[in-house]
């Protein structure tokens, strides 16, 4: 038998690899990168990428890495002694994570887009709670600075560093990826799960919150429109949209009880927006107003994340 036509990707490989991509604790540095652990998963994807090296789709990425590397030598002769940096920032950098979508479309084929969702939902509700309760047990920030004033994510799971926590804008996005995604499976899971996902989704808006990341905080304003047109298109969905709104609400009030007033972007946008409401119902006054448009337009600046 080829090594090619190895069963490796049964069901036991969805946990496993839904495990790694949502538990990113970092493993150290290869080439000056920061490595986690779903890059264990490159064997596999090598092995499902080769087994289907004749569809259109592994030939485009093919046909992408080849000129990618056509590139880098082209550089590398004008410019000598960057290759072997400029092709490690290729694999590394851009190659490594498109190439899930090989290894997530074999797995959705072997178990369904479904226990995939499931999986990625549960570990990161686990990730999430593991490294945000001992913050609240020690009353400690979110956002902490290095000794050069630069910002960080103040979170550890398990004692063990957390990848890319070294900036906030750098770590955060994650948090928001699985508050989505943990949002899209609480709607298929049973009651008890619907609890732990939904502590899941307060521990990510809690993070998020806290970093005060301007882009991450926005992604989360976005996550509820799609989640109440969702409630509204599927009625069924009571119970799950009321824990999501009772996570959300539970993690702006411990934000709220942690920051001082006006510290925190989001909290202080809300408020101004809260403001500009009540000007424009005439409940407010014109310097309300333009305190709100100024707290708002803060929130929304690209620079000092």
């Amino acid at each position: 038998m080829r090594w090619t036509n190895i069963d490796i990707v049964q069901w036991p490989a969805t946990p496993i690899a839904a495990a790694l991509l949502a538990v990113p604790i970092s493993l150290g540095a290869l080439f000056r990168w920061e490595i986690n652990p779903a890059y264990l998963l490159a064997p596999i994807i090598a092995v499902v990428y080769l087994r289907n090296m004749r569809d259109r789709l592994n030939l485009a990425f093919l046909s992408m890495a080849i000129c990618g590397f056509g590139s880098i030598i082209v550089a590398n002769l004008l410019d000598p002694g960057h290759l072997v940096a400029n092709s490690v920032n290729l694999i590394l950098g851009t190659l490594f994570a498109p190439s899930f979508m090989f290894l997530g479309r074999r797995l959705s084929t072997e178990t369904g887009i479904r226990a995939i969702v499931f999986w990625l939902a549960l570990w990161s509700s686990i990730f999430l709670i593991v490294i945000t309760v001992p913050l609240l047990i020690e009353e400690a920030p979110v956002r902490a600075l290095n000794p050069d004033g630069t910002a960080f994510v103040n979170v550890r799971f398990l004692g063990l560093p957390i990848y890319a926590t070294f900036g906030i804008n750098s770590l955060t996005p994650l948090f928001c990826i699985q508050a989505a995604v943990i949002s899209g499976a609480i709607f298929s899971v049973p009651r008890t799960l619907q609890i732990v996902f939904a502590a899941g989704i307060a521990c990510a808006a809690f993070l998020v919150i806290g970093s005060d990341s301007r882009e991450s905080s926005l992604s989360l304003l976005l996550l509820l429109p799609a989640l109440i047109c969702f409630g509204i298109v599927w009625r069924p969905a009571k119970i799950p949209m009321l824990l999501i709104v009772a996570a959300l609400v539970l993690a702006l009030g411990l934000s709220a009880a942690r920051t001082s007033p006006g510290g925190g972007r989001l909290l202080a946008s809300m408020q101004t927006t809260t403001a500009m409401v009540a000007t424009w119902a005439g409940h407010g006054t014109p310097h309300t107003g333009a305190s709100a448009f100024v707290g708002l337009d803060d929130l929304t600046k690209s620079s000092n994340p």
